[in-house]
């Protein structure tokens, strides 16, 4: 067996096999968009952005406990232009695709509408029957359901952009903000507090990757939620008088991250308990034998020798720390009979 020769400051790092939460944090790698990649990878881009910027402050406070880093969104204003870049165009597709959907809203109310003017003559009488009026009906209704939906796809599409609002104003002037919005007050782009509905679909090419994004981080929040509660100590009092402070204890030190040792060999629960139980055990034996030292005090001696042998004092010399007043006073009393 070869050992592999590692330039210094670096380790061997093994998985966590029994722990699933670091499983999860350690897995995931985020991704870069480039020019060359299609719209989907744009969605999938911005889901990613949004969602691990949402959750900076739980990175901050499981690093403040463990010393492990969430993902990061990890862009550039390079990036962050492409992406706004991309997003402009996506948004005039949709808008030319609404203009086109209530153009023929238009034509179909309109050729509606005709059908049900009174008849100016007999052969216009004829060609008018129940089924080309229920036919037009049909058209005018399904046409105006296009429209309303691609309306709503418009605004959703508009607000693509502000889902990368926290890393746009993170880099200031580096991202061109008024190439994209030219009607922004005062150099800030529109910003975003959700990700829209559409990212949940999958039932379109577009979002199939950004849905698979979302669910990851969700995955990934989870976990990390979860190793903040097992390591934050606990408030509630049979928490703590169960053993609640050891077991927080027992986990931040498990989810140290250069502990990949300890969770390639045990769980944390596992960990945690047996620490916890082991404390227990310690301490009831630490209070056994106080007892069965007091027991065994009294037993030698009355209570009366003992309250007595309890305040007896050493004497020390004068020049040593911790000279005792009344030994002190004793030394004094004599030297003055002395002199007497």
């Amino acid at each position: 067996m070869t050992i592999p020769n590692l330039p210094e400051g670096m380790r061997l790092s093994l998985p966590p096999i029994h722990d699933m939460n670091m499983r999860i944090i350690l897995s995931y790698t985020t991704s870069k968009f480039t020019e060359d990649k299609n719209d989907a990878g744009c969605m999938k881009r911005l889901a990613e952005i949004f969602l691990l910027g949402q959750i900076r402050p739980l990175s901050d406070k499981l690093k403040a406990l463990t010393s492990v880093s969430l993902p990061q969104p990890d862009t550039t204003p390079e990036e962050i232009n492409l992406l706004l870049e991309r997003c402009a165009v996506i948004y005039n597709r949709e808008v030319e695709e609404y203009d086109r959907c209530a153009r023929e809203a238009s034509r179909a109310e309109h050729a509606l509408m005709a059908l049900k003017q009174p008849a100016k003559s007999v052969s216009d009488s004829r060609s008018r029957n129940k089924t080309s009026v229920s036919n037009a009906e049909d058209n005018a209704e399904r046409a105006m359901a296009y429209k309303s939906q691609q309306e709503k796809r418009v605004n959703d599409m508009r607000g693509l952009a502000g889902l990368l609002y926290q890393e746009a104003r993170r880099f200031g002037d580096a991202v061109d903000i008024k190439h994209f919005f030219p009607r922004a007050d005062n150099n800030i782009m529109p910003r975003a507090y959700l990700l829209p509905e559409i990212f949940t679909r999958r039932d379109e090419f577009l979002f199939i990757a950004a849905h698979d994004t979302c669910n990851a981080i969700r995955s990934l929040r989870l976990a990390a939620e979860d190793v903040i509660r097992k390591c934050t100590p606990p408030t509630d009092k049979y928490e703590i008088s169960h053993g609640g402070i050891i077991k927080s204890q027992a986990y931040r030190y498990y989810y140290q991250a250069d502990n990949d040792l300890l969770r390639a060999i045990t769980s944390a629960d596992d960990y945690a308990k047996y620490i916890a139980e082991f404390g227990w055990f310690m301490r009831k034996r630490r209070e056994a034998t106080k007892v069965s030292l007091q027991a065994s005090l009294n037993t030698l001696m009355s209570e009366e020798q003992l309250n007595e042998w309890k305040g007896m004092t050493v004497p020390v010399p004068n020049d040593l720390p911790g000279f005792h007043k009344k030994y002190g006073n004793d030394c004094q009393n004599s030297e003055k009979e002395n002199d007497k």
